[in-house]
C-alpha cells in the first residue's frame, strides 16, 4: 500500500506567516499584533534543555511582546538568521541559533510552527528541544558547528 502524499501547503497559511515574519523583521509591533488571532497561544517545547517560554503565553499583545523581547535579547542575528521552512507541510521558520545578548544564554537551533485560523496566526510552537531533532537534518553536530556556536 502506497503512503499518502504529503499535504500541499495552504497558500493562505503561507501568506499570513510570511506577513507575520515580515512585520517582525521590520520591528512593526502593531503589524504583528494585527496578524495574531485573539485566542493565539505561544507554546515553548524545550524540556528545559534550551531557552524558550516556560509557560504557555496567551493573547496577541502578550505573544507579540514576547517575540519582540526575544528579538531584543538576541539582536538582529536572530531575525536575520530566520529561514522559511516547511514544517509538517506548512510554512514556518527554522532558526539555526543566535548569540545571546549581554548576560543571556545563546539561542539554540529551533523550528517555529504556526497554525492559521480565520486569516490570523492562532498558535505558535517554538520547538527548541535538541532531542526532537535526533535523526533530522536540522540537528547540528559538534563537528559542524560554526565558530559562533563553538564559542558558546
Amino acid at each position: 500500500m502506497a503512503a499518502d502524499p504529503p499535504p500541499a501547503p495552504d497558500p493562505a497559511h503561507a501568506e499570513v506567516v510570511g506577513k507575520l515574519m515580515a512585520a517582525m523583521a521590520a520591528g512593526n509591533m502593531a503589524g504583528v499584533v494585527a496578524l495574531l488571532h485573539p485566542d493565539v497561544t505561544f507554546t515553548g517545547d524545550a524540556n528545559r534543555k534550551a531557552p524558550t517560554a516556560a509557560q504557555v503565553i496567551r493573547g496577541p499583545d502578550k505573544v507579540a511582546r514576547f517575540l519582540f523581547g526575544l528579538a531584543k535579547r538576541y539582536g538582529p542575528a536572530m531575525v536575520a538568521s530566520n529561514q522559511l521552512a516547511l514544517i509538517n507541510g506548512e510554512l514556518g521558520a527554522y532558526t539555526p541559533g543566535a548569540p545571546g545578548g549581554e548576560g543571556y544564554q545563546a539561542m539554540t537551533p529551533r523550528i517555529t510552527a504556526m497554525t492559521v485560523r480565520d486569516g490570523k496566526v492562532c498558535a505558535v510552537w517554538d520547538v527548541a528541544n535538541p532531542d526532537k531533532f535526533t535523526g533530522s537534518p536540522l540537528r547540528v553536530s559538534r563537528a559542524n558547528r560554526s565558530d559562533n556556536e563553538r564559542a558558546r
